[in-house]
């Protein structure tokens, strides 16, 4: 059988910081349309961005909130959530129960009425949460080494029937399982160098386009743009080409970043670093082509 989790406030509490995220960037976007170009209008572009980003994390989450469920085959409980899995064998389980007015502590991420992540129970000790309800509402399933506390929309049918299969064949030697999501499993977010590589090239472009707002409003119309060998001006163009060149940063780190992606994907760590690397060298040139330039 499976089990939905309980609906919550936490649903509507999700869906309006979603909309008022939205709503921000939107504004900012308008703001920005009506502003000159400047370290002003590339701050306000910034927070735009950063609204938009922490709007799809939301996006995210309120999948995580849809997708969550508990179910029971007769062996198992299993806890999905965000395409990961925790199969937590029936015979292993020691408690099950309504959890009750307890003191909690939380570390996890959610909101009010959704809270998903690591906590601890007075008197029980560490557990992870899954829960939509409140605390004192919700299940509380136990192992020897573990800890749950689920919230599934029936909390009196999920009890009875784990309390049936309980009764049942209790010799099995299986171990509690956690079975990542494809994404989660991706080895490339254990690789902190790699990471920290990707986000110094993101930081070197981000700041190009700031020197190039900086700039802008003390460029003439119309400038030199490009020069042949003997250092002679061969094109002129619109002040506003120069962003072409943090653009072509932006797409030469998407491109390089999605293909260390892939190519770490298949446990070649190598070709990953010297894309995220040439993605690197590539910001630098083009910072170094900008001040000459402008």
């Amino acid at each position: 059988m499976e089990w939905k989790p309980s609906l919550s406030l936490g649903l509507v509490v999700g869906v309006v910081w979603v909309l008022a995220l939205l709503a921000l960037g939107g504004y900012l976007v308008v703001r920005i349309w009506y502003l000159p170009v400047s370290l002003h209008s590339f701050v306000l572009a910034l927070l735009a961005a950063l609204a938009v980003l922490v709007m799809a994390l939301y996006c995210y989450r309120l999948y995580g909130y849809l997708s969550l469920r508990f179910s029971l085959d007769g062996e198992r409980l299993t806890i999905a959530w965000q395409g990961s899995r925790h199969i937590v064998p029936v015979a292993l389980i020691t408690e099950a129960r309504l959890l009750g007015p307890a003191r909690i502590r939380l570390w996890g991420s959610g909101w009010p009425g959704y809270w998903v992540g690591q906590g601890s129970i007075d008197g029980v000790g560490k557990a992870l949460f899954f829960n939509t309800l409140f605390p004192k509402d919700s299940v509380l399933v136990s192992t020897a080494d573990s800890s749950y506390v689920l919230s599934p929309a029936d909390p009196s049918s999920f009890l009875h029937e784990l309390h049936l299969e309980r009764q049942g064949d209790k010799s099995s030697t299986a171990a509690v399982e956690f079975l990542p999501s494809p994404l989660g499993a991706l080895a490339i977010w254990r690789d902190r160098p790699l990471l920290a590589g990707a986000a110094l090239g993101l930081l070197a472009d981000l700041s190009l386009y700031a020197y190039m707002c900086w700039r802008y409003s003390g460029l003439p119309e119309r400038l030199p743009l490009h020069f042949n060998v003997l250092g002679e001006v061969n094109r002129v163009g619109e002040r506003s080409e120069v962003f072409w060149l943090p653009l072509i940063g932006s797409l030469v780190l998407g491109a390089n970043l999605a293909g260390a992606l892939a190519v770490h994907a298949r446990r070649e760590a190598v070709a990953a670093y010297i894309l995220v690397i040439m993605a690197a060298l590539v910001q630098v040139l083009l910072w170094v082509a900008s001040v000459r330039l402008v």
